[in-house]
């Protein structure tokens, strides 16, 4: 999922990952701070669904999810995947 999204709105809410092992057994991630209750987010991106503190710290000063191997982006990709989208072709 950091792969994917790193670099866009939504990788701004993930832990980035610095590592990952061959066959995804280890993960290395930049350290997050302890989350202060006040600090949890009111409102994030509806790819989120196990909502637990926990799950989440600080990072340069704002809140990311540390734990999101949980979500639904699978849901939401079953519920658009059928929609197609005017494909815009170039040469290479």
């Amino acid at each position: 999922m950091w792969q994917e999204l790193q670099g866009t709105a939504l990788g701004k809410w993930l832990a980035p990952v610095e590592w990952l092992s061959p066959c995804g057994y280890w993960l290395i991630q930049h350290r997050t701070q302890l989350i202060r209750p006040e600090e949890l987010p009111a409102k994030v991106p509806a790819i989120f669904c196990d909502f637990k503190a926990s799950n989440w710290g600080m990072l340069h000063g704002r809140p990311v999810c540390h734990d999101y191997g949980n979500n639904q982006l699978f849901t939401i990709a079953k519920a658009y995947g059928g929609r197609l989208a005017k494909a815009v072709w170039t040469k290479e």
